[in-house]
């Protein structure tokens, strides 16, 4: 009679885990860095070398926006559908009675 009881028991009860919310979207600190800043002209440059120098200072900065500009986007994204998620399972987990022991 003690094993039956054993056995009922066991078998009945099974556990539901919380399901905890998902981390926030966190770059490197280096990904947030600003763009860098447009080249020195030494002594004795000329208007050519100026002119070098500004076209390649316009394209770094075009490329460090458009590469900023996406992070942001991309880090705004990723923290609504975390977000999103993170309240679904405030409601899927009281209805679930997560983290407690049933019986069927």
């Amino acid at each position: 009679m003690l094993i039956c009881a054993a056995v009922l028991v066991s078998g009945c009860t099974h556990y539901v885990p919380v399901v905890t919310p998902a981390l926030r979207c966190e770059p490197a600190a280096n990904l947030l860095q600003g763009c860098e800043r447009p080249g020195l002209m030494p002594d004795g440059s000329t208007y050519g070398d100026l002119l070098r120098q500004s076209q390649t200072d316009r394209q770094n900065l075009q490329r460090c926006a458009l590469q900023h500009a996406d992070l942001v986007q991309a880090l705004a994204v990723c923290n609504e559908e975390i977000e999103r998620h993170n309240q679904a399972l405030t409601q899927i987990n009281p209805k679930t009675g997560s983290g407690k022991s049933s019986s069927p």
